[in-house]
């Protein structure tokens, strides 16, 4: 930084401006919507698969399809594309263990409130039918066979699947 910023929002905004003039907004707005929206903190690799496909246009048959298209790095492909707006926790193990959320509530409150003529403007009607159709997409795969998945309930009361079939662990 040259000048030092008088405000966070000044930091935030030349972030942004970084990441506009790196002509990467579309996917930086995707990656701020999914871990913006998401109702506790994502692991790396699900975050890596989420991008993946809400990014494609590819029609994805199987998981294996999906996870040849993951970047081997993709905490460095995270960090390239969102700059210091997100972190991720242990980024040296690049496990799917390591967690990513947004650097600091105010970037969060920042993302949330910009303005609808900025390029990565969140609404919360659109990132959710971005991820109604990720999720869609992912229920969809040739691995969830109705046969071998069954519906139960968690200790929350949300819904989950739980596979006959032994774990890909």
């Amino acid at each position: 930084l040259r000048s030092k910023p008088r405000r966070l929002t000044e930091y935030y905004e030349r972030i942004l401006q970084r990441i506009s003039f790196e002509e990467k907004e579309r996917p930086a707005t995707i990656l701020f919507s999914i871990i913006v929206s998401a109702c506790e903190t994502l692991h790396l690799h699900d975050l890596a698969v989420t991008s993946v496909l809400a990014e494609s246009v590819k029609g994805y048959k199987t998981y294996a399809d999906v996870e040849l298209d993951l970047p081997s790095k993709f905490d460095v492909k995270l960090r390239r594309l969102c700059k210091s707006l997100v972190k991720v926790s242990d980024p040296l193990a690049r496990n799917t263990n390591s967690r990513v959320e947004i650097m600091h509530q105010s970037a969060r409150s920042f993302l949330l409130t910009l303005p609808s003529e900025s390029p990565f403007h969140y609404s919360r009607s659109l990132a959710h039918d971005m991820m109604a159709k990720i999720c869609l997409q992912y229920l969809l795969l040739d691995d969830f066979e109705a046969d071998d998945y069954k519906f139960t309930s968690n200790h929350s009361g949300l819904p989950q699947f739980r596979s006959s079939r032994p774990s890909r662990t």
